[in-house]
């Protein structure tokens, strides 16, 4: 019983030690710091701009020092004060029309607020934004800074000759296998570490409100198909392509004998 009182009796004097010192830094903080007025964020509760330990003084100070009380933060109020989890996001598709069918019309661009066809992609527009999103960083490649991924800005040239030929034999479009090697062996704008992007990395370049080709203008593309380096599990013998003419996805013969698609390589 003696150890326990004498254990609670230091561990009281220390907190009561920490609360008198903070006590003390409180008025040598001063307004910039401990009482910098409203809230500027979540957990910024000095308005400092910052989360430090400001904050926890500012707290400390209301609760033993009659301090200001930290305001309420709302997050309709301001979209910083609630920022969204952090992590990796997807890219917004680029589509910002919306469409719907109409009498004697057919299908027609519809307001995106349209009670008969809600919902759609051109209304809520989700994922990482178009603006900004992609940087010309001027060596050939393209930043894109939702994903972390940088890209060939161009259709790669795998025959060296200074334009995209499209052509079976002797042009830029090779099959599968080529593919895959041309990119592991790519040396470019200062990097070695170049690959065949995934089908999934390969579509979030894709612009869907663009038609042909289905692309940001930063590109250099061309309105066909792309290999990416995801096979289709059910049947080996095909991979995956990304055909920036439209969007689409599916599955071509990946045999050395079958078909020959274009290349842009990627990294990150």
């Amino acid at each position: 019983m003696k150890r326990k009182i004498l254990v609670g009796v230091v561990v009281c004097l220390s907190l009561g030690l920490n609360v008198a010192l903070l006590m003390l830094l409180v008025p040598q903080m001063g307004q910039h710091a401990a009482l910098a007025g409203p809230p500027s964020g979540n957990g910024d509760v000095n308005g400092s701009g910052g989360i430090d330990i400001a904050d926890a003084i500012y707290i400390l100070g209301y609760l033993f020092a009659q301090g200001p009380a930290p305001e309420a933060i709302e997050c309709a109020a301001c979209d910083s004060c609630c920022p969204p989890p952090s992590g990796g996001a997807l890219p917004a598709t680029g589509q910002t029309a919306c469409y719907g069918y109409v009498a004697e019309q057919g299908w027609v661009e519809v307001p995106c607020d349209s009670a008969e066809y809600p919902g759609q992609d051109g209304y809520y527009q989700a994922g990482c934004p178009s603006a900004g999103r992609l940087t010309d960083n001027g060596d050939g490649t393209v930043t894109d800074n939702c994903t972390g991924l940088v890209w060939q800005k161009d259709t790669a040239d795998v025959n060296g000759d200074g334009q995209i030929i499209y052509e079976w034999d002797g042009g830029d479009l090779i099959t599968w296998q080529a593919a895959l090697k041309y990119c592991e062996s790519l040396e470019f704008a200062g990097h070695d570490d170049w690959r065949l992007p995934n089908v999934r990395e390969l579509q979030s370049i894709v612009d869907y409100g663009r038609w042909n080709p289905s692309i940001d203008p930063v590109f250099g593309a061309e309105s066909g198909w792309y290999w990416s380096s995801s096979t289709g599990v059910g049947n080996p013998g095909y991979a995956w392509y990304v055909n920036f003419g439209g969007g689409n996805v599916g599955l071509d013969s990946a045999d050395v004998h079958g078909s020959r698609n274009f290349v842009r390589a990627v990294r990150g």
